[in-house]
């Protein structure tokens, strides 16, 4: 999308004023104007921050990655996306399944808890019920 952009030769700047050939400072009222014309309601700039971050978490980037991304310099702040979807749990403890247990359980299930408190844990793990059948 950037490349789409139209550049001059003489101007370092991705975004600038075509007139005054100075770089914008504030995009927020470009920003509100477009949600406006969107119809797009109850939407800040800062969203596209958390939205960022919530896609990179979902598709299992690492916590450090993100945070670096972020250019947050406690990892703390980036643990607030670290509740995002139960199915991320599911899934790491699915891989440890496939790891552990490959050799010797012929039916396994997962019983996944869909309630989320605020922290963004799930009702505690032991909530998450596994049953493996070792049968011969």
């Amino acid at each position: 999308m950037l490349f789409s952009i139209p550049r001059h030769p003489e101007i370092p700047y991705v975004f600038f004023n075509p007139e005054t050939k100075k770089p914008y400072t504030d995009v927020k009222k470009a920003f509100k104007n477009a949600c406006k014309k969107a119809g797009i309601k109850d939407f800040h700039f800062h969203d596209l921050r958390h939205t960022f971050a919530s896609y990179l978490v979902m598709k299992n980037t690492e916590l450090a990655v993100v945070k670096e991304l972020l250019g947050y310099k406690d990892i703390k702040m980036t643990m607030h996306y670290s509740h995002l979807s139960p199915e991320h749990k599911v899934k790491a403890i699915s891989n440890l399944e496939n790891t552990l247990f490959s050799k010797v359980a012929k039916r396994s299930t997962v019983t996944i808890p869909l309630t989320v408190d605020k922290e963004g844990l799930t009702e505690e793990i032991k909530n998450l019920y596994y049953s493996i059948n070792l049968g011969d």
